[in-house]
Order: C-alpha cells, then sequence, then structure tokens
C-alpha cells in the first residue's frame, strides 16, 4: 500500500534585481515539503522542483521566454 499525502507547503523566493535604467533580472526558487501518511503514521519529505511553478510565476511577472 502507498502512502498519501496528507499536507504540503512551499516556499517560493523571489529575487529581483537592477539591470540597466529599464530592465530588471528576476530569479525564483520554491522548496516543496509533503507530508505522507498511513493511518497514525505520517512523515515529511523535501520534494523536487521541476521548474513548473517558477516558470508560471515569471510568466505572471512578464518575464521573455
Amino acid at each position: 500500500m502507498l502512502d498519501t499525502l496528507t499536507d504540503g507547503s512551499v516556499t517560493v523566493n523571489v529575487t529581483v534585481e537592477a539591470s540597466g535604467k529599464t530592465a530588471s533580472y528576476v530569479t525564483v526558487g520554491a522548496d516543496f515539503e509533503g507530508t505522507y501518511g498511513i493511518g497514525s503514521s505520517e512523515s515529511t519529505t523535501q520534494c523536487v522542483s521541476k521548474g513548473l511553478l517558477e516558470q508560471n510565476i515569471l510568466a505572471a511577472a512578464g518575464a521573455a521566454s
């Protein structure tokens, strides 16, 4: 039997640096953590980002692809 995701969280870090008079350099990083469990047994683990959340944040901010 496989564990079930019972809770999750993400911390997003956005850094904006000036890059000339009219541009900025923006980086986005995300740390994911999931809590998995069966019954009363739970464990928390770091999850690996595949970059989709970061790309969506940059796209919403108007970044060029």
